[in-house]
């Protein structure tokens, strides 16, 4: 195999850097892209008591088994607490409590489903998961009221089996979830 002029070598390594910085962008671009109608995503669906939920599972980094959570003094009803993850500090959030869905039965069991959006990484804990299934914007239903109590900016839609679609943006992004208080 013939050894490149080290002028070629050069402009291909710039090459590779050029191209792998593109596909970076396109990919950060892909997650902050609202979805459209006729979009179809793949939903990560589980259960809070007796209802079934969903996220956008593009936004989920990972599942954990509910361990240990050092509670936080001070902290609204619906913060759990925190947990350390391989060195970064996360929230858990209680999505019963931040949704305001009655708690039938207080269980220890649980999973933490952590998502990450624009930046911001928090746990959302939740009872049991089914697994993800695809799903298109176009065939949910809109008015959630019928259905749900849950505050209409959360939920994206809610499908025909009644499985409320949450809107991960408006769950991170929202004022109720920045909290600003001082001890």
């Amino acid at each position: 195999m013939a050894k490149l002029p080290e002028i070629e070598m050069k402009m291909s390594n710039e090459h590779i850097k050029k191209v792998l910085k593109e596909r970076s962008k396109l990919l950060q671009e892909s997650h902050t892209v609202a979805k459209r109608e006729g979009d179809q995503f793949n939903a990560f669906v589980f259960t809070l008591g007796d209802e079934q939920f969903a996220f956008d599972a593009d936004f989920i980094t990972e599942i954990l088994p509910l361990n240990a959570i050092t509670p936080l003094p001070c902290a609204p009803d619906f913060l759990l607490g925190i947990i350390n993850l391989r060195g970064e500090i996360l929230s858990v959030i209680d999505t019963k409590r931040f949704m305001n869905i009655q708690e039938q039965d207080k269980s220890d069991r649980g999973y933490i489903v952590l998502v990450k959006h624009n930046g911001v990484a928090l746990g959302f804990l939740v009872d049991s998961f089914t697994g993800n299934r695809p799903l298109y914007l176009e065939d949910l239903q809109r008015n959630p009221n019928d259905i749900t109590n849950i505050s209409e900016g959360f939920v994206l839609g809610v499908t025909k089996e009644r499985t409320v679609v949450l809107d991960i943006n408006a769950l991170l992004s929202g004022n109720k979830i920045i909290i600003k208080e001082e001890i």
